[in-house]
This record gives C-alpha cells, sequence and structure tokens, in this order.
C-alpha cells in the first residue's frame, strides 16, 4: 500500500464501517473526506464490519466501490432481514449472483456454527474477489460454483470485463460483444439431486442475476414442489426485457406452483402490480426492488 493508501485505511478504521451505517453525520463526514481522496488512493482497502471483513477497491466500476464511499455493504438492510430468518435455524443459504460476497460473507460469518452457504456466478473475476474475501475471513462454510444458473443447461454469451459494459458493477449474460466469452448454466434443479435437502430447516436462495432470475426461478420447479424454499429476488427492468419473461407466463408460473411474491413485510404483489410501480420509477433507476417468492400458506 501506498503512504496514502495506509491513512485512507487509518482513516477508514476510525469511522468503524458497520453493515447498515446508521450515523449520517459521521458518514456524511466520511463522504466528504472520500471525495478529497478518491484520486489518490489505489487500494484495496479492508472494512471490518466486526463480525466479518471485506475488500473494497477504489476502481471506476467494482461494485465493492460501494462501501468505500459508504462504509455500509451493498444491500446491508437485506442481509440483515436474511441473517433474521436463519438465526439459530440450521439453514441452507444459496447466493445466485454472488460477486464478492457482499451477502455471503456476512451470512455464513455471523451463522458458521448453523448455516451452509452455496455462491455461484458466472464471473471469473467476481469469483476470485468472493474467495480472496473467504480467505480474509478464515471461512470455511462457503462453496464457490463459477457457473450460470439459468431454466436449462446450456453455454450463454458473458461479459466479464467492466471496461466494455455502460453499468457500473455488474457482469451481464447475452451481451452480443464479439468480446463475450461462452460461460455454462446449471439448473438448481439438477444441482439439488446431489444435496439431502431435507437436513435444513430453512433453504433461502437469493437471486440478483442481472435479468436472469425468472430464468433461474425456472430451473428450480422440481425442488419447489418437494420443499418449503424462500426466494429472495430481483426485479428489475433487466428481469422484463428478457425474452423469455412476460406477466402471464410469471402469473401461471405462480398459480401452478401455489406461490405469491411478497416484501418482508408479508405484503402481496401481482406481477402487474410490480410493472406499473417500475413504469412509473425514474427511468434512469433499473430496480424496483427485492422481493420474496414464497409458498401461499408461509409468513415471513
Amino acid at each position: 500500500m501506498t503512504i496514502i493508501d495506509k491513512f485512507f485505511q487509518k482513516i477508514i478504521n476510525y469511522f468503524k464501517p458497520e453493515i447498515v451505517y446508521r450515523d449520517k453525520i459521521k458518514k456524511k463526514l466520511f463522504k466528504v473526506l472520500y471525495i478529497f481522496f478518491k484520486k489518490l488512493i489505489r487500494g484495496p482497502f479492508i472494512l471490518n464490519f466486526g463480525n466479518f471483513k471485506l475488500f473494497a477497491y477504489s476502481d471506476y466500476k467494482d461494485l465493492s466501490k460501494f462501501m468505500l464511499k459508504n462504509l455500509e455493504i451493498w444491500d446491508g438492510h437485506y442481509v440483515l432481514k436474511i441473517n433474521k430468518l436463519i438465526k439459530n435455524k440450521k439453514s441452507l443459504f444459496i447466493d445466485g449472483g454472488s460477486s464478492y460476497g457482499t451477502y455471503s460473507i456476512p451470512i455464513a460469518s455471523i451463522n458458521k456454527n448453523n448455516c451452509d452457504v452455496i455462491c455461484f456466478d458466472a464471473s471469473d473475476k467476481a469469483c476470485k474477489h468472493l474467495r480472496e474475501n473467504i480467505s480474509l475471513n478464515k471461512i470455511s462454510n462457503i462453496e464457490i460454483f463459477n457457473v450460470g444458473i439459468g431454466e436449462k443447461e446450456k453455454f450463454e454469451s458473458f461479459n466479464d470485463n467492466l471496461n466494455n459494459l455502460s453499468n457500473t458493477g455488474s457482469y451481464r449474460f447475452n451481451t452480443r460483444d464479439h468480446r463475450s466469452n461462452k460461460v455454462k448454466i446449471i439448473t438448481l434443479d439438477n444441482f439439488f439431486t446431489k444435496r439431502d435437502l431435507s437436513i435444513y430447516e430453512k433453504i433461502i436462495i437469493k437471486l440478483d442475476v442481472e435479468g436472469y432470475e425468472f430464468n433461474a426461478i425456472l430451473g428450480l420447479v422440481n425442488t419447489l414442489k418437494k420443499f418449503n424454499l424462500i426466494i429472495f429476488f430481483e426485479f428489475s427492468r433487466m428481469l422484463i426485457r428478457n425474452p423469455i419473461f412476460n406477466a402471464k407466463k410469471f402469473n401461471n408460473f405462480l398459480s401452478d406452483n401455489n406461490f405469491k411474491i411478497t416484501d418482508f413485510n408479508n405484503k402481496i404483489y401481482s406481477i402487474e402490480e410490480l410493472l406499473i410501480n417500475l413504469n412509473q420509477k425514474n427511468i434512469k433507476l433499473d430496480v424496483l426492488g427485492e422481493y420474496l417468492l414464497i409458498n401461499k400458506n408461509q409468513f415471513i
């Protein structure tokens, strides 16, 4: 690390990162310091959250830069909610689109005695960063699979270079860029045939796969019929732009499998309501929010 990096690391340590940063005044003060230092620092930096640590990079399009700017992890409030569901129960957490581990690392670290974590990500680079964070925390209850998840077994074009993409921090499938690579996609149904899911009290599947959420859900139908899964997924413009998605097909899926879409307060949403809410959202914002897909007889 450079002298400036070492000094900025001390600043980070002084302000003490949190899963969700509570002190708004301290957060604003840190952001002022970050703005001053951002063109001078290189990193990576270690953010110590108490029960776990995460590397944060200063690169322009690295998703971990969010932590460096805000001293909190991406979707921290959802991580806390999922952790509450898992707490003290023998659990399995599936992280679909794990990136560098903003969900997996805290959940595995906080619940190391009662939770197994399995990560899926099609990006070599994301898996590399995830392994670095696993090593940093000396975690033994996480498995990583460097593949995509979808509705059937196949190979799909995938762009692993953020410099080739217009978005910040998210790798993408179905790009037509000639620089894309072919990566393997599996179904979770096939994956779970080799696992004994009956040993778990809670099975939570988080899907944040840049518009491939419905694909991954369709690849879970057989497992859904056997177990009470809790699926945590992102509803976004990327999802509805995916050729496999349409409202009727999603509604049929919900009806056929006796499922409902809710938030963490158990408020039920229809596909039509979500589409209306998304259309009313600022066009610059891709994501409407995170929702739960659960059996109609279940409550969170």
